[in-house]
């Protein structure tokens, strides 16, 4: 079972543009044929070293609740 998130942090335009780290990721595990359980997923931090913006603690809740259930 594989899942991949990333940190990130605002703003997120030039990220978007160049793309996320969790999308890049699940794009060469999906090459070499693995399991990804969900869709990858971006956190919002407060600055490089954090911590989670209000509200992204509970996006991650859910987003393990997912793997939970489609695993």
């Amino acid at each position: 079972m594989i899942a991949v998130f990333d940190t990130r942090t605002l703003p997120v335009l030039m990220s978007e543009i160049f793309s996320f780290a969790a999308n890049k990721m699940n794009k060469v595990l999906n090459k070499q044929e693995r399991a990804v359980v969900v869709e990858p997923e971006g956190f919002l931090v407060h600055e490089i070293k954090g911590p989670l913006l209000e509200g992204e603690e509970e996006k991650a809740g859910m987003w393990a609740v997912r793997i939970i259930k489609d695993s």
